[in-house]
């Protein structure tokens, strides 16, 4: 294919069918590439990662046949956590640049990854909608017994070895339940594909396919201060980068609704940002794809809202959010950005904010005048991430 075609990250925890949806997925006339399976190839002899697999684990794991024995490395890592952090690190980026490979090589205009350490491996934000499979844990233990001839102990290691399937649930788009009834799951499925059908029949989808590229006409974006000040910065490339409008705000709760897992936001809600905060919006092909809110209080900038989607535009886009927001903090002489990150937030886009320069704190570790300024925003028990923007603190309030 010309051009990158619409990718479903497809996930799940051990035994909850994953591969059933898979499979039907593929009936209807998705291209499934299976990464764990990708990773048993490139373990392979002749693969990229047995080299790097046989240093962190020893020549005990191999066969007579000279081949890595996936039994003996599972029964290692499975029972010892930096056991299996060493595999995964091994592993996973020869892994990641071979489905990379096969997405740009799809016959299809619907493409499928499948993996089990989709979300734990940031391959998710590659992709376009993220969907997860649950199962009730006594029918995965059940599963396991039958289907790898484990024992209820085996079974139960191998599940708790694996992060809980409501942390996965939480960053979905969609979420499948798969309680045994394979009809109740088909429907599921179908409901789902019947969506993602519509929306790349719509026109927007249409243009991409026909190769109009973004922003075509070359427009400078400008963001401006709340004082009204000259461009700050402005956006490169395809992602526009602006004050939000009024006329926005549908926009935005669109934004929220297509992450089912996250919290809602309304009309009333938006409207609430745009007169009391800066509020940017990022545009890709006169879509909003990215929100971000904050407000400045005592030299402190507080970004209270960042949301992106898809996930795949997370680094491009979250990192032109906040670089707008710190070059006006800047131009207003803040001290820090400090970003309120939802417990529930991917490791992946924790590791972006530290690429970007943010340092997680507890908020008893920051400087009074600074916990002050928190307080009153929080409303739940988030992440703080903090980004210093100057070193010297003017120590009298404002």
């Amino acid at each position: 294919m010309t051009h990158r075609p619409f990718v479903i990250g497809l996930t799940g925890n051990i035994a909850t069918g994953k591969s059933t949806v898979a499979q039907m997925l593929a009936g209807l006339g998705a291209q499934v590439i299976d990464a764990d399976e990708v990773a048993h190839e490139v373990m392979r002899p002749d693969g990229p990662a047995y080299g790097d697999v046989i240093e962190a684990f020893g020549p005990e794991i191999l066969t007579e046949a000279g081949t890595i024995d996936r039994a003996r490395l599972g029964s290692i890592v499975f029972r010892d956590p930096a056991a299996l952090q060493r595999l995964e690190g091994a592993v996973h980026p020869a892994t990641l640049a071979e489905v990379e490979r096969r997405i740009a090589q799809a016959t299809q205009p619907v493409v499928v990854v499948e993996a089990i350490k989709l979300i734990e491996s940031g391959m998710h934000l590659q992709c376009d909608t993220l969907w997860v499979v649950t199962a009730p844990r006594a029918l995965q233990i059940a599963r396991l017994m039958s289907s790898r001839g484990l024992s209820e102990e085996e079974a139960t290691v191998r599940i708790d070895a694996q992060p809980p399937q409501e942390d996965k649930a939480a960053l979905a788009d969609r979420v499948f339940v798969n309680d045994g009834d394979l009809d109740h799951l088909r429907q599921q499925v179908e409901a789902a594909w019947s969506q993602i059908q519509q929306e790349l029949g719509s026109a927007r989808y249409a243009r991409e396919k026909a190769g109009a590229s973004p922003n075509q006409s070359g427009r400078q974006v400008e963001h401006r201060s709340q004082e009204g000040s000259e461009p700050t910065a402005p956006a490169q490339g395809d992602v526009e980068v602006r004050r939000a409008r009024r006329g926005d705000v549908p926009a935005i709760c669109a934004l929220f609704r297509k992450r089912r897992r996250t919290a809602q936001v309304d009309e009333a809600q938006a409207l609430e940002w745009l007169f009391s905060k800066g509020l940017l919006v990022a545009i890709d092909d006169d879509t909003v794809v990215g929100v971000a809110a904050w407000q400045i209080e005592n030299l402190i900038s507080v970004t209270d809202v960042i949301m992106v989607s898809p996930a795949r535009l997370w680094t491009k886009v979250g990192s032109r959010l906040l670089a707008t927001i710190e070059a006006e903090a800047q131009s207003l002489m803040c001290e820090a950005n400090i970003v309120l990150l939802p417990a529930a937030t991917a490791r992946p886009v924790r590791a972006a904010f530290l690429k970007l320069g943010y340092q997680p704190h507890r908020l008893e570790a920051l400087h009074p005048i600074w916990q002050g300024v928190l307080i009153p925003f929080l409303t739940a028990e988030p992440e703080l991430m903090v980004k210093r923007l100057r070193e010297r603190m003017i120590m009298i309030p404002i």
